[in-house]
C-alpha cells in the first residue's frame, strides 16, 4: 500500500540544510545550462506575470531574503519540489529572457524596463552574490527505493511543501504597509476621537461591513484618484493607488500639512452629507460608489478653482436629473470591473464636462496628464532612492539554528514576540497544524523563520507566526501578543488530525498522550532563523518583508489539478492530460497557465465516476452539483470540491476512476464533438472551440457554471440521440439555458430538465453508433 511504502521511504532518507549563492546554482556551466531541474512532471507550470517576477528579482535586489528551495536528489539528478517559480524567475532573469516591469517595482523605479545584462557591476554582484537556503533530500541507500517509491516520496514532499500557504487577505497588507504611515495613523485616530463622523463616512461610502483597514484603503484612493488617468486606475487598481499615495504621504509628513489634508477630507465629505441628504429626498436611496464618484469631482474642481460653480441651485438641480437618468451607473455589483469603472466615470464626466468650465478629458485618458505625473513620480522616486544609494537600503541578515524548546523559554521570558502590530491574526486550520507536526516527527526540515531583532533583544516574527502559533498550540504554551499580554493559541492542546497522514497511529493524539521520545523530538527539532538586525539594519522596516514573504504570492490552492498533479495517481494525471491534448478545443481559458482546463476535464470525469450508476439522472446530479439561487440569479457549481480529493486518493477507487476517464471520452466529450462537427470538414480546434461557445452560450468568456449545465442536459440522453437529432439537442440546450436565465426557483430548472430528457428520448433512436465524428 502506499501508506506503508511512504513510511518505509522516509527511513531511508536523510535532510541536509545549506546556503549556495545565485552564482554557484545558476551560472557555473552557463553553456550546459542549469543543472537542478526546476520543472519535473509533477511541478505545475511558470504562473509568475512579468510584474510579480520583477518584484521577486527587487526583492533580491533589496533583501536577498526569500524562502529556500527544495531539492530532492537522486542518482545526481536534482529535481526542485518547492521553488519552481523562485528559479525560473531567476533563470529567465540571468538569461535577459525576463525584463524588470515599473508595476512590480516599489523603490527601484529607474531599474524599469532594464535587463539583467544592462544593470550596473554592483547590482549584477548583488544578485549572482544572493544567498539561497536549499533544503537538499537525499536517499541513504538507493538500492532500496525504486522509481515508483521515490516518485511517492517526491510527490508527498511536494504536497507539504507547497499547499500550507494561506496567503495575506488584502485588509493584512494595508495593516502592514501603511503601519508607519503618518496621514493613515492620524486619520485613523481622528475616527477614534470622532465616532459619529466616523460613521458618517462609514454610512456615506457604503463601508459598514469593511473593517477598518479596507476603510482606510478607500480613503486613500479618495485622496489620490483624480491624479491619474481612470483608465489606468481601471486596469492597475490599487497598485497605482499606493504608488501615488506614497507620494502624498512622502510629501506631508509635517503635523501640519497632515491635519490640512484631513480639514480638506472632512470638508469635502461634509458637502457630500448635505448633498446625500437632498438626493435621498428627490431620488430616492442612493449608494456608495455614486459618492466615490462625487468626491472625484470635488477634488478636480478644487484643483481646477471652480469650486464655486457646484455650490449653486442650478448644477444641483441638473445633478439630481442625471442620476435619475442613471442611477443604475452606480450599481455595486462588479462595480470594480475595468469596463464598469470607466463606464461610470465617463458618465460622470460627461455630464460634468455640460455643467463645468473643465476638461475632463484629460482625468479619464490622457498622454499629457500621464507623461506630467509620470516626471514628477520618477523624480520623487529618485529623491528616496537614488541610484547611487541603493547599498544604503540592502538588508543585512544573519542566519542561525535553534530548537523549538529554545523559542518557549525566550517567549516566556517575552524576547520572542510572534504577534507584532503588523502580523496577522491566527489562522485556525487544525489539518494543515497536524501535518506541520507530522512533518517534525519525520524529521522533515521546516522553511526558517524570519525575526527582526530589536536593540531591546525582542526578536519580533517576520514571517513563521503560523508555523509557530501551530506548534505551540500543539504543545500548549502561551505566547506574548501584540499588546504584551501572554495569551494562548487558538488551537491550543489541539488533537492531531492524521486520518491519511503518515503516522496514522497518532489520529486523534494530544501534545500529552504522546510517548516522552515523541515529545523530546519536537521539543528538540531544530528551527532554522534568519536574523535581521536593527543595529546592522537602520533603514530596515519589519512590515515592508513582511508583506514581500507574503503578499500576492501565486499559491497552490487545494483542491485544484495544480494540486492532484502533485502527488495524485500517475496514470490518472497522465491519463486527464492526455484526454485534454486530443481536445484542446475543449477548455475553460484559452491561458492555461494554472492548468485550469485540466481540473475542468477532472472535475466532469468525478462527475461520471459518481453518478454513472444512478439510474435517477436528477438525484445523481444532486449528488455532484449544487444548483442555487442567488442575487436574483441561478448558479451552478461543484458540490464538493474536497470531494474530488478523497476520491483520487483513495487508492480503492484507483481503478473506478481510470473507468471513468475511459467512460467520459466516449460519452460527455463525444457528444460533444457531435454537435461541434462541421459538414464542411473544417472541424480544427479553432473551428470545434467556436461551435462550443455557441453551445455553451459563452458570452465573451467561457464559464465552468455553463459547461456543467449543458453536461447535465446531455446526461440525460443516449449519444445516439445526439447523433441522429443534433439539431433538436442544440435547440433543447438553448431552452435549458433560456430557463436557468430566467428562473427565479431552483425547481423551474430541474422541471425544464427533466421535460427535456423526457422529450430527446421520445425520439425514434436508431441502431447504436460505430463511428462519432
Amino acid at each position: 500500500m502506499k501508506y506503508i511504502a511512504l513510511n518505509d521511504a522516509f527511513k531511508n532518507i536523510v535532510l541536509t540544510n545549506s546556503l549556495k549563492s545565485i552564482r554557484s546554482l545558476f551560472l557555473t556551466n552557463k553553456g550546459e545550462g542549469v543543472k537542478i531541474n526546476y520543472k519535473p512532471p509533477y511541478q505545475r507550470e511558470y504562473v509568475w506575470p512579468p510584474f510579480k517576477g520583477t518584484y521577486f528579482i527587487e526583492t533580491i535586489l533589496l533583501h536577498a531574503e526569500f524562502s529556500p528551495i527544495v531539492i530532492f536528489e537522486l542518482q545526481g539528478n536534482q529535481e526542485v519540489i518547492d521553488g519552481r517559480q523562485r528559479c525560473e524567475t531567476i533563470d529567465r532573469f540571468l538569461r535577459d529572457e525576463l525584463v524588470l516591469k515599473a508595476s512590480g517595482l516599489e523603490k527601484l523605479w529607474h531599474l524599469a524596463d532594464k535587463k539583467y545584462s544592462q544593470l550596473s557591476p554592483i547590482l549584477q554582484d548583488r544578485i549572482e552574490s544572493a544567498k539561497i537556503r536549499v533544503i537538499t533530500i537525499e536517499v541513504r541507500n538507493e538500492a532500496e527505493i525504486d522509481s515508483t517509491t521515490a516518485e511517492l516520496v517526491k510527490r508527498e514532499l511536494f504536497r507539504r511543501y507547497n499547499l500550507g500557504i494561506t496567503p495575506l487577505k488584502k485588509e493584512e497588507v494595508y495593516k502592514a504597509q501603511f503601519l508607519q504611515d503618518e496621514i493613515n495613523s492620524y486619520f485613523k485616530k481622528r475616527f477614534q476621537q470622532d465616532a459619529d463622523f466616523h460613521e458618517q463616512i462609514k454610512e456615506l461610502f457604503d463601508h459598514r461591513k469593511k473593517n477598518i483597514e479596507i476603510q482606510m484603503q478607500g480613503i486613500r484612493q479618495l485622496l489620490v484618484l483624480h491624479q491619474i488617468p481612470i483608465s489606468r486606475f481601471s486596469s492597475e487598481g490599487d497598485d497605482i493607488i499606493n504608488i501615488y499615495y506614497n507620494y502624498l504621504s512622502y510629501k506631508n509628513k509635517s503635523n501640519e500639512k497632515v491635519r490640512a489634508i484631513f480639514n480638506d477630507f472632512k470638508y469635502k465629505v461634509d458637502f457630500l452629507i448635505r448633498l446625500k441628504q437632498q438626493l435621498n429626498k428627490e431620488i430616492g436611496r442612493t449608494n456608495g460608489q455614486l459618492y466615490v464618484c462625487l468626491y472625484w469631482m470635488l477634488s478636480i474642481v478644487e484643483v481646477e478653482k471652480v469650486s464655486d460653480k457646484i455650490n449653486n441651485k442650478r448644477f444641483k438641480d441638473h445633478l439630481i436629473v442625471f442620476l435619475q437618468k442613471n442611477n443604475k451607473l452606480f450599481s455595486l455589483e462588479r462595480s470594480d470591473q475595468s469596463r464598469n469603472i470607466k463606464i461610470r466615470y465617463g458618465k460622470v464626466a460627461d455630464f460634468l464636462r455640460d455643467e463645468l468650465p473643465v476638461d475632463f478629458s484629460k482625468y479619464m485618458k490622457n498622454d499629457q496628464f500621464t507623461i506630467a505625473h509620470k516626471d514628477r513620480m520618477e523624480k520623487y522616486m529618485k529623491d528616496r532612492f537614488m541610484p547611487e544609494l541603493e547599498q544604503e537600503h540592502f538588508s543585512k541578515s544573519t542566519p542561525t539554528t535553534t530548537t523549538i524548546l529554545d523559542i518557549v523559554d525566550r517567549m516566556s521570558k517575552q524576547k520572542f514576540n510572534i504577534r507584532p502590530l503588523y502580523q496577522r491574526e491566527e489562522v485556525k486550520d487544525k489539518v494543515k497544524a497536524s501535518s506541520l507536526i507530522e512533518s517534525i516527527l519525520k524529521k522533515i526540515r521546516l522553511h526558517p523563520i524570519y525575526v527582526y531583532v530589536r536593540k531591546d533583544g525582542v526578536s519580533e516574527v517576520i514571517d513563521g507566526q503560523q508555523r509557530l502559533l501551530a506548534i505551540i498550540g500543539f504543545i500548549g504554551e502561551g505566547y506574548m501578543n501584540e499588546k504584551g499580554n501572554m495569551e494562548k493559541s487558538q488551537k491550543d492542546r489541539f488533537a492531531l488530525s492524521l486520518r491519511t497522514g503518515l503516522i496514522q497511529e497518532l489520529h486523534g493524539k494530544k501534545f500529552s498522550q504522546l510517548s516522552e521520545d515523541l515529545q523530546n523530538q519536537i521539543l528538540n527539532f531544530d528551527i532554522d532563523i534568519i536574523e535581521i538586525r536593527e543595529e546592522n539594519n537602520t533603514d530596515f522596516r519589519p512590515e515592508e518583508l513582511y508583506k514581500r514573504l507574503n503578499y500576492k504570492p501565486f499559491p497552490i490552492k487545494e483542491h485544484s489539478f495544480e494540486f492532484w498533479n502533485a502527488y495524485i495517481d500517475g496514470e490518472i494525471i497522465k491519463t486527464v492530460k492526455n484526454i485534454y491534448q486530443k481536445n484542446k478545443w475543449l477548455y475553460l481559458r484559452k491561458r492555461n497557465t494554472r492548468m485550469v482546463n485540466e481540473e475542468l476535464l477532472m472535475q466532469l470525469i468525478y462527475f461520471d465516476c459518481i453518478t454513472h450508476e444512478s439510474s435517477d439522472n436528477l438525484s445523481s446530479l444532486k449528488e455532484v452539483l449544487t444548483i442555487y439561487a442567488w442575487n436574483g440569479k441561478m448558479n451552478i457549481k461543484i458540490k464538493n470540491k474536497s470531494h474530488v480529493t478523497r476520491i483520487l486518493e483513495n487508492e480503492s477507487r484507483r481503478q473506478d476512476f481510470i473507468e471513468a476517464c475511459r467512460r467520459f471520452e466516449m460519452d460527455f466529450v463525444a457528444k460533444l464533438q457531435v454537435l461541434t462537427y462541421l459538414q464542411d470538414g473544417t472541424n480544427s480546434d479553432i473551428a470545434r472551440g467556436r461551435q462550443l461557445d455557441i453551445i455553451i452560450h459563452a458570452k465573451g468568456t467561457r464559464t465552468a457554471m455553463n459547461i456543467y449545465l449543458v453536461w447535465a442536459v446531455l446526461k440525460g440522453i443516449s449519444i445516439n440521440t445526439v447523433a441522429n437529432f443534433k439539431s433538436e439537442v442544440k435547440n433543447k440546450i438553448t431552452e435549458i439555458f433560456e430557463v436557468f436565465w430566467d428562473a427565479n426557483t431552483v425547481e423551474e430548472l430541474e422541471t425544464a430538465l427533466t421535460a427535456v430528457w423526457s422529450i430527446l428520448r421520445k425520439n425514434k433512436i436508431a441502431p447504436l453508433l460505430t463511428n462519432v465524428h
